[in-house]
């Protein structure tokens, strides 16, 4: 899938990502056995509009071909709109990207992956 726009935040990573908790394992496979070295760099992500029964303006975020969360609804919006204004309705964007370990709901023993976008658009 070729993304039609690439987007860029200027490096401050602003908007998250929403719904990482349902692709846990899916992040754990990209990070894999090297943590440290995956949680540094960052990542290419592509952004996919989609249609789904909830909401007819979704959006996925997708590392390396594989969903790993979803821009929130407003985040949504914002992006659709901003691509339909700049004659890419529909398309796909790209952007940077980086995985994180979520802080707030990693415990002891279990850690969660979060991802924050570096687009300046939202």
């Amino acid at each position: 899938h070729r993304p039609s726009v690439e987007l860029d935040g200027g490096g401050m990573f602003l908007v998250r990502a929403v719904g990482e908790s349902s692709y846990q394992r899916t992040l754990k496979r990209i990070v894999g056995a090297n943590t440290a070295d995956a949680l540094s760099k960052p990542v290419d992500v592509l952004l996919v509009p989609y249609r789904n029964r909830r909401d007819r303006s979704a959006v996925a975020v997708t590392i390396h071909g594989k969903i790993v969360g979803h821009l929130s609804q407003d985040n949504a919006l914002l992006l659709r709109k901003q691509m339909e204004a700049d004659g890419h309705r529909g398309e796909s964007a790209a952007c940077p990207g980086r995985i994180i370990i979520d802080r707030r709901r990693s415990q002891d023993n279990v850690v969660v992956y979060g991802v924050e976008l570096d687009v300046s658009v939202l």
